[in-house]
């Protein structure tokens, strides 16, 4: 920050509201940045016009939103942070479970997002990649018959090794919330040795395209699996539009 920032009174019902509505703008603008400091409380409670309560509840806010770091009884005020992708896939979370989204809304978004994680992974994996993604296949093997949680965990990891892969947190913070959502929703599935050795080779040839560096194929390989294996929890009409993006 080059220049102290001012705010203007906070005015209204609920003015914390305001408050944090003035630095998310400030930070959109451009005009505080990460590691920048916010005004003292003393400082925020003159420039807003408020109580220190109310600049209090708006520090609150915004610390749960992971923007702020509150240090109490520190000299200088809060600082700006990055927000964790942790922060966006409880947000995310959020808006799926009190909003209108469907099983077959997720799978979609599932299949856009896996298809590109895909395409990029064949792309960018090293030899070390492929090690860890093939010892998360080991782990998946070794469970396949017994602990269905300990193979849904490794099959998890297996997906999550290849979204960090493309280097993009926002895109990992997104694809756990989904899956996550996809299994809240669909109270129906079960799990099942025949399942879980499915899902195993699905997942050993995805592993072997990516190893290759077929990205077209490692994309199209991730898209058809998804839809093949939720297509029976949607409506027909739903299952016939995810399919055109099931080559």
């Amino acid at each position: 920050m080059t220049e102290k920032i001012g705010f203007t009174p906070a005015v209204g019902t609920r003015t914390y509201e305001r408050i944090v509505e003035q630095v998310e703008d400030a930070l959109l603008a451009g005009k505080l940045g990460l590691g920048d400091h916010l005004p003292s409380e003393r400082e925020m409670m003159e420039q807003f016009n408020v109580s220190r309560s109310t600049v209090r509840e708006a520090l609150r806010v915004l610390e749960s939103r992971g923007l702020l770091l509150l240090r109490p009884g520190g000299r200088a005020g809060p600082r700006i942070i990055q927000p964790s992708p942790e922060i966006v896939e409880r947000d995310l979370t959020q808006i799926v479970r009190l909003g209108n989204s469907t099983v077959s809304d997720l799978v979609h978004l599932r299949m856009s997002l896996d298809g590109t994680a895909c395409s990029i992974a064949a792309h960018l994996a090293e030899s070390s990649d492929i090690a860890e993604l093939r010892g998360h296949l080991a782990e998946m093997e070794k469970h396949v018959t017994g602990d269905s949680i300990a193979f849904a965990r490794a099959d998890a990891a297996l997906h999550e090794a290849i979204w960090r892969l493309t280097g993009n947190d926002l895109l990992v913070a997104i694809g756990q919330a989904v899956r996550e959502s996809i299994v809240q929703m669909i109270a129906t599935e079960t799990a099942s040795q025949n399942s879980s050795q499915d899902s195993l080779s699905r997942d050993q040839v995805l592993v072997e395209l990516i190893e290759n560096g077929d990205s077209a194929g490692a994309s199209a390989w991730v898209r058809r699996s998804l839809w093949e294996r939720f297509a029976d929890q949607v409506s027909a009409e739903e299952a016939e539009t995810l399919r055109a993006l099931a080559p």
